[in-house]
């Protein structure tokens, strides 16, 4: 699922999702890394539909998003 973040927090958005506006747990996010919006999983296979790719809603470019995992 696109490339793996090391930070656990986007200051960006305050982990609010780009498609349902609620907040989002970190072992729920999904961020773009060209634009920085961030969504839940559910939210993101919700939108991918049936594609073999991720595409990110608001930059619409392929293979931008990625989890973001604590180690």
């Amino acid at each position: 699922m696109g490339i793996y973040l090391s930070a656990c927090k986007n200051k960006y958005n305050n982990n609010i999702c780009y498609i349902c506006r609620n907040s989002i747990n970190k072992d729920e996010l999904v961020t773009c890394t060209r634009c920085k919006i961030n969504l839940h999983i559910a939210c993101e296979d919700t939108y991918r539909h049936n594609r073999n790719y991720c595409m990110c809603p608001k930059c619409k470019k392929k293979g931008t998003l990625g989890g973001v995992w604590a180690y």
